[in-house]
């Protein structure tokens, strides 16, 4: 008898340390002295000697182009009081000084046109006014310390209507304006600059973080990824990360939990082979190569000294100047090691409060002619709102080029932003992803036969999430059996309550991805759900979305991306997807002109009116329904996807039927769902096809269990509690599994 102990759920280098101790409940002391604000006395003297050196000669070279230039740029006052820093030039600190008090007390313009004081971007006149008041302190006059005191004040109470001191039970620490610059990097850092002539901004400041702002973050940095989607995860937690060197570089070590360090690690996962990102909530960088990532990248990376994160930090698809050479030139020391993607697990999982998975088979990323094939798989947990969309059980797939997409775009003009008709009535909604709809007349109007979005979890005073914002539920995620090159990935959870009530019992889904090896067919890719209705009559959907049309062939589509990559190269994929049950369903498209961005429950076509991005966004343009011809309260849908070169002949696709579990076998790799209820039973399935075989079997108990090989041989293998699936091997025939 052979024994195996699976570790599946390893994550070897991306396992986070424990964060030991409770973030600081006791404000910390403002040092004494100029500069204070990001770098200390020492850190000058550091940062003169770096200046020198050839891996910063760039960002130096262009942080001087910015403070020396004539064009009109937010980043000029800041590059010019670091070059003061850095040369003592006193004329170059004045004009820094002078146009930092300047564009403190002007406005500055919205994307709508609207002139006001905006204090969401990480450029802000605030925040550079603070490391302007800090750095070229000496230079300042009694009458521009009162001026810059007065106009920290004023920006702070107009930004988005605050008011100042603003009312703290208003503040949303979690999702909105208020969880960006607002408290973390405008009135921290002003508060901490002005300190010793008016204590009153840090101390409300610091008072309004700890009490307010630590607990979601400790909360939410688990799951090692942002609940706002990878844009605005870029946009709101490069705050929390200048917030820690803030604190840091004061001499009060981590004030947020040390779990922080593999938020990022998002960004290196949700890179797709082409270098753009898988879609994740509402996405404005449609590229892959915004400068706000970068920026997470480095703080984040030099903060932890993370080789993995400074790897991708040094990419050069990102284009940067100026004010976003922040952490070459305040954070990173000479020499910090880099270490290649590659080194890190193929699959990783995301753990509560969102609960998502991705898979790869290969970290070949930025190739012009990359064969790693990518699978995004998100159950969901909590529901954050704001930006974070319906997309409870939901994937995308992507194998040279976008096979499987999250459609619609953000920011394409003003016509399809945040609160337009694409946005509010295609774009977040279920409609546009990878899910399961479920309409109902009821609720169609307002869920379009998806899922419920809440209130986007703004009730005041919250800081962590009610059980009413937990909309899915993880309860299986495994990959293995080897940590860094795993053969299978899986997650499954409960996503019913992402659903009304009045329509749906139970929802289920189950995924598995299947990297088989094979060249030209690197991965096999398996849905399984169990949907119980509230009434028979209401009609079920499974939705797959896609950028060209789809061809049909009976129970069969062929996608197919080819085309100019947006980073050079063509893209030359196809996904062939073969519906196996409800076998009585028909598999239909839907799309094309006129029928692009499609809601149904509306009658109208969402597709935007104008594109900033026509090159580099995917609105998407199809999607397959696989919808029951008979109507009954419970059904159950399979789909088996594999990936593989356009053109190419798609392999077969041999059906298991184990009792009531079922599944597939496709080329070296087959899979078996089991449905709930039956996890501990015994069963048999007979493995179909020639040679070799990995048999992953999803929906089984924890424990021990014995595995009867047709060739007579036994196997012992050991469930962990929240893997839900064995592996093994096994030549063709049949297999008895029992659990002891």
């Amino acid at each position: 008898m052979r024994t195996s102990s699976l570790g599946l759920t390893a994550t070897v280098l991306c396992t986070a340390t424990a964060f030991s101790a409770d973030p600081a409940t006791a404000i910390p002391t403002v040092p004494q002295g100029h500069p204070r604000v990001y770098l200390r006395a020492v850190d000058v003297a550091a940062l003169r000697e770096k200046v020198t050196l050839p891996e910063f000669a760039k960002a130096w070279e262009s942080v001087q182009t910015v403070a020396v230039s004539e064009k009109p740029r937010k980043d000029r006052a800041f590059c010019k009081a670091l070059v003061y820093l850095v040369t003592g030039d006193e004329v170059v600190g004045r004009a820094a000084v002078e146009t930092a008090l300047a564009s403190l007390l002007g406005t500055s313009p919205l994307w709508n046109g609207e002139q006001t004081k905006d204090g969401r971007p990480m450029l802000n006149h605030m925040h550079i006014g603070a490391c302007v008041y800090d750095w070229c302190y000496p230079l300042l006059s009694a009458e521009e310390k009162t001026a810059f005191i007065a106009g920290f004040k004023e920006f702070f109470a107009q930004d988005h209507k605050r008011g100042y001191p603003p009312n703290e039970t208003k503040l949303n620490p979690i999702v909105g304006h208020d969880a960006e610059g607002c408290i973390m990097t405008n009135l921290l850092p002003a508060g901490v600059a002005v300190y010793d002539e008016e204590p009153e901004l840090y101390e409300l400041g610091a008072r309004i973080f700890f009490t307010r702002y630590v607990e979601p973050r400790t909360f939410h940095y688990r799951s090692h990824m942002h609940h706002q989607g990878h844009h605005y995860h870029a946009e709101r937690f490069a705050h929390d990360q200048l917030t820690s060197w803030l604190f840091r570089r004061m001499g009060a070590g981590d004030v947020l939990s040390r779990e922080q360090r593999y938020v990022p690690y998002e960004l290196l996962y949700f890179l797709r082979p082409d270098r753009k990102f898988f879609a994740s909530g509402d996405g404005g960088d449609d590229s892959g190569t915004e400068h706000i990532k970068r920026l997470c990248l480095g703080l984040t990376g030099a903060y932890y000294r993370d080789p993995y994160l400074l790897n991708l930090f040094d990419d050069p698809a990102f284009a940067v100047s100026g004010f976003y050479h922040l952490p070459d030139l305040l954070f990173l020391d000479p020499g910090m090691e880099r270490r290649p993607l590659g080194e890190l697990p193929k699959t990783k999982y995301f753990g509560s409060p969102m609960g998502d998975m991705l898979a790869r088979t290969g970290w070949e990323i930025d190739s012009r002619n990359s064969r790693d094939a990518a699978v995004q798989m998100r159950i969901g947990e909590f529901y954050f709102g704001n930006h974070h969309h319906s997309d409870f059980g939901t994937f995308q797939i992507h194998y040279r080029g976008p096979l499987a997409i999250d459609t619609g775009i953000y920011w394409g003009s003003k016509e399809t932003c945040y609160g337009s008709p694409h946005w509010k009535n295609y774009y977040i909604q279920t409609v546009a992803h990878n899910g399961l709809m479920i309409f109902d007349p009821q609720t169609d109007q307002e869920d379009f036969g998806g899922q419920v979005r809440l209130d986007g979890w703004r009730m005041r005073g919250m800081q962590v999430p009610p059980d009413a914002h937990r909309l899915g539920r993880v309860t299986s995620h495994a990959f293995g059996p080897d940590a860094i090159t795993p053969e299978y990935s899986f997650i499954a959870g409960d996503i019913s309550n992402a659903y009304a009530t009045t329509k749906i019992q139970r929802v289920r889904r189950a995924m598995a991805t299947l990297n088989t090896g094979v060249a030209g067919f690197p991965l096999v890719f398996a849905v399984f759900d169990e949907v119980s209705a509230a009434q028979p009559e209401l009609k079920k959907a499974w939705y797959l979305h896609c950028i060209q049309e789809p061809q049909i062939q009976g129970r069969t589509a062929i996608i197919v991306r080819d085309g100019p990559s947006l980073h050079g190269g063509k893209y030359g994929g196809q996904l062939v997807v073969a519906s196996l049950l409800p076998t009585e369903a028909s598999l239909v498209k839907v799309g094309g002109a006129g029928k692009e961005c499609w809601n149904a429950v509306t009658g109208e076509n969402y597709m935007p009116k104008t594109n900033r991005r026509p090159t580099s966004s995917e609105v998407g343009a199809w999607r397959l329904e696989a919808v029951p011809s008979q109507a009954a309260k419970d059904h159950r849908f399979l789909h088996v996807m594999t990936t593989m070169d356009k053109g190419a002949s798609a392999p077969a696709v041999l059906p298991i039927a184990a009792g009531n579990a079922t599944g597939a076998r496709v080329l070296n790799r087959a899979v078996v769902f089991r449905p709930a209820g039956n996890a501990a039973a015994p069963f048999f399935l007979d493995v179909p096809g020639e040679g070799d075989c990995g048999v992953l079997v999803c929906g089984v108990n924890e424990g021990r269990w014995l595995v009867a090989l047709p060739n007579g041989e036994e196997l012992e293998l050991t469930v962990p509690a929240e893997a839900g699936c064995l592996y093994f091997h096994s030549l063709p025939g049949r297999c008895a599994l029992t659990r002891e």
